[in-house]
């Protein structure tokens, strides 16, 4: 009975041996006959062991060692692959997409910040007025010669004066614009003397003379003490008469005259000393070939 009992408890600590060596190898591929051939080898010897003694009588419990158990790793399932018949294979429909028109996007226009227009001072525009007188030298360029006695000659240079009234306009603290409205007389002479044997000579002269409405535009520059001016100058001549050894004579008075007018100086307490010129571009008189100018010393005095 011992004995049976023994041979039982061997075959049961087979058997769970057995089981946990089946549970390790269960993902592995099946073995072939060969494999099962060689347990059932392994299994006669176990028998043999029944017939050992004498066994050493262990608990039942203490016997069974457990074998840990292994992660098994399950294979994937095979993929059943089946066969359809060529006749059974229906292609599916194909839908036809009708895209719907797309309406046009309105662009919408960048508008740019809108700036503040910065509001702009008003030019503090100063008014002044005086008076100006001028004196100097006037000519008629270029005149034809005059005859007089028993020769012709050329009038030259003579007395010339102008006054007027000045209108300043100050643009800036540097800048003035004048336009001015002043008469301008010319002049311009020329004489010989022939010895008769008694206590006189004979004189012989020619005398030209002109009177002429003017309105230089003047734009002046403030240079400190100094200044600087420069314009376009508009004349009407008025009036014009030749003296030819005291016979008198009437010229063709063209009344339109235009010519440049340049100047400069310096300033004194409100008053501008300087001396300014006219160069005229226009004939004073038909047939005369006299181009009118005049260079003066002038005083303009503002007194408000």
């Amino acid at each position: 009975m011992m004995n049976l009992f023994k041979g039982f408890a061997l075959i049961l600590l087979f058997c769970v041996f057995a089981i946990a060596q089946e549970v390790s190898t269960e993902a592995e591929p099946v073995a072939p006959a060969e494999e099962a051939v060689v347990e059932a080898e392994t299994l006669e010897p176990v028998a043999a062991v029944e017939e050992i003694e004498p066994v050493v009588e262990a608990p039942a419990e203490e016997s069974v060692v457990e074998a840990p158990e292994e992660p098994v790793e399950e294979a994937p399932p095979a993929e059943v692959i089946e066969e359809t018949p060529e006749a059974a294979i229906v292609a599916p429909p194909v839908e036809t997409v009708v895209e719907a028109p797309v309406a046009p996007v309105a662009t919408v226009e960048e508008v740019a910040p809108v700036v503040p227009a910065i509001p702009k001072e008003p030019l503090d525009i100063k008014f002044g007025l005086g008076i100006r007188v001028g004196l100097g030298l006037s000519d008629f360029r270029d005149h034809k010669a005059l005859p007089f006695g028993i020769k012709a000659a050329q009038p030259k240079p003579d007395f010339s004066y102008s006054i007027g009234i000045v209108p300043a306009f100050g643009i800036t603290d540097l800048i003035s614009v004048a336009p001015e409205v002043q008469l301008t007389y010319y002049s311009a002479s020329n004489e010989y003397a022939i010895k008769t044997g008694t206590a006189f000579m004979d004189m012989n002269e020619v005398f030209v003379y002109m009177y002429s409405l003017e309105l230089p535009i003047m734009t002046r520059f403030d240079l400190g003490v100094a200044y600087a001016e420069l314009g376009p100058q508009i004349g009407y001549n008025h009036y014009a008469k030749i003296y030819m050894n005291n016979e008198p004579k009437k010229p063709d008075v063209n009344v339109f005259a235009f010519g440049p007018s340049i100047g400069g100086g310096i300033k004194i307490d409100g008053m501008l000393l300087g001396v300014r010129g006219y160069f005229g571009i226009t004939e004073y008189a038909n047939k005369s070939n006299g181009y009118p100018w005049h260079v003066q010393v002038s005083l303009t005095n503002f007194f408000f």
